[in-house]
This record gives structure tokens, C-alpha cells and sequence, in this order.
């Protein structure tokens, strides 16, 4: 009977890559329209000197928002979730989507431009928001910290809201070279 061959991992770049997992997590503001942030311990496990390293291989986040809004008149109401490498605790990044360790993100973002006197018009979401951060070739965004961080905050929503965040991922062996750069950008600040 013929061996079976495993695959040379030049689909994915990888030394002997795993099968997609899904981490599955929940934030909750700490109070109504409040930035709140929650630490997400990854399950990556850094050994220095073995040659190699798992490190997270993120291929897409999807983000589910349990919107808790009531409308009000000529209202922007708002809700952003962003996933990190970088604990902001109470303050959204100065730079938002496009500070350098925020790698995804979502927002909603609405205005209200009436209320019945019957009754409040609700604004509704299409769920999930879905981010996909690979390349199209299989490659997806590498992440060799031990926690990752999810920061939600709202606006004019006058509750408090949660968002529910799943992670599609999948270890990946890398150098240790590739592995000192990553924890070194993704270390700053």
C-alpha cells in the first residue's frame, strides 16, 4: 500500500499547518456607551530556542453586535468593535482602523431622521459583519502574541451593548526569525 504524502505547505507557507479552529468570545460594555475591553488569551505558545514557533493564523472574524438601540430623532448612533495587539483599555485608538496593531474591525453607524408618534423606528443590522483577513491564496494574518484584545464602544445608544466575535483561525509554524519580527511589531506602544 503506497504512503500517503502530506503536502510540502507551500499552499500556505507553512511547516506543517493545522486545520481552521474557531475561538469564540463575547465583550460587554461595563456600562451605557461605555469603551470597554476584553482580553482574549490566544492559544499561542512561544518556546524559544526550539527553531520553530506556533504562532495564530487568522482568516477571518466574524463580529455580531447585540445592539440594545432605541432611536432618537436626528441621532447618530454608532458601535465599533476592533480587534488588537495592543490593550487600549478605556480609550478607542487615537488612529481607530488605521493605527498599525489594530487588525480588524467593524463598525455600525446610523442617523435616525424620524420618530412616530406611534412608535420609535428602530434601526436594524445585517449580522454578521464578516472581515476577511486572508490573501486569497491562503495566507492569513499572523498573530504570535499570548493575548489579543477586543474594544467596544458605542455612541448614543443609551445601552449597554455586546458584541459576540468569532475567530476562524489555524496554527502556524514559523523561524524564530519570523518570530522575533512579529512579536517585535506587535509589541509596540
Amino acid at each position: 500500500m503506497p504512503r500517503i504524502r502530506r503536502g510540502d505547505g507551500t499552499l500556505t507557507g507553512g511547516l506543517g499547518d493545522v486545520n481552521p479552529a474557531l475561538l469564540s468570545t463575547t465583550v460587554t460594555q461595563s456600562g451605557n456607551d461605555t469603551a470597554t475591553t476584553l482580553t482574549i488569551q490566544t492559544p499561542v505558545t512561544v518556546v524559544a530556542g526550539r527553531g520553530t514557533s506556533d504562532v495564530m493564523e487568522i482568516l477571518k472574524v466574524f463580529f455580531y453586535f447585540d445592539i440594545g438601540v432605541e432611536a432618537v430623532a436626528s441621532t447618530v448612533v454608532s458601535l465599533k468593535c476592533y480587534l488588537s495587539t495592543k490593550n487600549f483599555n478605556t480609550t478607542a485608538p487615537s488612529l481607530q482602523f488605521g493605527d498599525a496593531l489594530v487588525f480588524a474591525g467593524a463598525s455600525c453607524i446610523s442617523q435616525t431622521t424620524q420618530v412616530t408618534a406611534v412608535g420609535e423606528e428602530v434601526t436594524q443590522w445585517n449580522m454578521p459583519i464578516v472581515m476577511d483577513l486572508s490573501d486569497g491564496a491562503g495566507h492569513g494574518f499572523l498573530v504570535a502574541t499570548s493575548n489579543i484584545y477586543a474594544l467596544l464602544g458605542s455612541a448614543n445608544t443609551s445601552a449597554t451593548n455586546s458584541c459576540r466575535i468569532k475567530i476562524l483561525y489555524r496554527l502556524k509554524k514559523v523561524t524564530e526569525g519570523q518570530l522575533t519580527s512579529l512579536l517585535l511589531s506587535q509589541n509596540q506602544g
